[in-house]
């Protein structure tokens, strides 16, 4: 018997010390506090022309969100240290450009923030209300960037925005994404006999580059489609990641999957609103390249 009650004290402490173990393994994810995880650029103050350079480096130290949590960063760039309008737009003066522009591709890797120096350029533009090239002067000029980080599984309680960096000398160059223009993304399924040259399902540019939009599309219920090239199935040809993942609900982004294998987009409920289709990443203006996420935006009622 005295064998017995010792077996089970060793088992109970044991089991303790395992509970205890365990606890200290799993920390709680939390709201970063101090937002100065952003370093000073190596080439601050050299003079960059970004119509030579392909990338700007950049590179940072993890929030705390109370473990080495896997975050995402995204690129916010600005004429002004506080992030607010500076300029007027040259179409129309008494329009006040952009305060800042979040650059569309987000990064993974402290080490590795590197925002494309034409996509910097777009940004630049724009927030000099820049629409005609006549009004760009090519000449060095501060940009203001800051990095707005966050845990993708929970980002509305983990966002933050770090400290403000610059570069002194960014010489801009004309980048200006026309809206409204045709593309070669096409609205492909079973509302069209998956395939139509009607204008409608041709979606066009914005005044984003790397987002396009389709205004104003109709689907009944039961919708199957995809999205691709027309007349042709070209690249790139994108779908569903897999069946699960395949029902769009309007107002939550749906990654898809560029592959000519990939299944189909299907539509429960009838929709009416404007379909954006989003690319972050890749090889510049190579759009075989990258992710590309979908949204369903549906019209006010």
């Amino acid at each position: 018997m005295k064998k017995i009650y010792i077996i089970l004290a060793a088992l109970l402490a044991t089991a303790t010390f395992s509970c205890t173990e365990t606890w200290d393994d799993n920390p709680t994810l939390k709201a970063p506090t101090n937002n100065n995880f952003l370093n000073e650029p190596a080439m601050q103050d050299n003079e960059i022309v970004l119509a030579n350079t392909e990338i700007l480096n950049l590179t940072c130290s993890q929030p705390d969100f109370g473990y080495a949590a896997a975050a995402d960063y995204v690129v916010e760039v600005s004429m002004s240290p506080d992030f607010v309008s500076v300029y007027k737009m040259d179409n129309d003066p008494t329009k006040d450009a952009p305060g800042l522009i979040a650059l569309t591709t987000v990064f993974h890797d402290c080490a590795n923030i590197n925002p494309a120096a034409d996509e910097m350029a777009t940004a630049m533009c724009r927030l000099m209300g820049v629409t005609l090239e006549s009004s760009l002067k090519e000449v060095p000029t501060t940009v203001y960037v800051r990095l707005r980080a966050y845990v993708p599984q929970a980002e509305e309680e983990t966002t933050i925005i770090s400290n403000v960096v610059k570069f002194n000398k960014i010489v801009p160059f004309y980048n200006v994404v026309v809206p409204d223009e045709p593309t070669i993304f096409w609205l492909r399924g079973s509302m069209n006999g998956w395939g139509s040259a009607d204008e409608q399902w041709n979606l066009l540019t914005t005044d984003e580059k790397n987002k396009w939009i389709a205004r104003n599309i109709s689907l009944p219920a039961g919708t199957q489609f995809k999205i691709s090239t027309y007349p042709d199935w070209g690249s790139p040809n994108l779908g569903s990641t897999d069946d699960a993942s395949s029902n769009l609900v309007p107002g939550t982004p749906l990654a898809l999957k560029n592959d000519g294998g990939s299944g189909n987009l299907n539509l429960a409920d009838a929709f009416t609103g404007n379909i954006i289709l989003t690319r972050t990443g890749g090889s510049g203006n190579d759009l075989k390249t990258g992710n590309y996420t979908i949204l369903l935006e549906a019209a006010e009622k």
